[in-house]
């Protein structure tokens, strides 16, 4: 296994719920806002978001598992993707996730969910 150091960790509040697309192949792709609080001495700026994007199982998983307002911990790699719109080149940076960990106590905590994890047993 080659090591990557294309790496990114956040803790953070899932900002909407996740919305589930599938691909015209049938792979489910999942979007996520995910935002984190400002520092002390940036608060008037409000948080930051960040745009997370997980695929196939991982897709699935943090549909049916996360909710708005949840505090995640994910871990992912960033991905630039531009596109165009009314002829306007648009750039967009985005982590794509490799896992996620729902920061719980208690009973209510999990196991961190990786890509390669199943989430359905037949």
């Amino acid at each position: 296994m080659s090591l990557s150091w294309n790496q990114v960790q956040l803790v953070g509040r899932a900002g909407h719920n996740p919305e589930l697309f599938f691909l015209t192949d049938g792979t489910p792709i999942t979007r996520l806002r995910i935002y984190i609080a400002a520092e002390p001495d940036r608060r008037e700026a409000g948080p930051e978001a960040f745009q997370l994007v997980a695929w196939g199982r991982t897709a699935e998983a943090l549909c049916t598992r996360v909710s708005r307002g949840q505090a995640l911990f994910v871990q992912g790699r960033l991905s630039n993707r531009s596109f165009r719109r009314e002829g306007i080149t648009h750039l967009r940076t985005e982590i794509h996730l490799t896992a996620f960990h729902h920061l719980a106590s208690g009973a209510s905590a999990q196991e961190p969910i990786l890509a390669t994890t199943p989430i359905c047993h037949e």
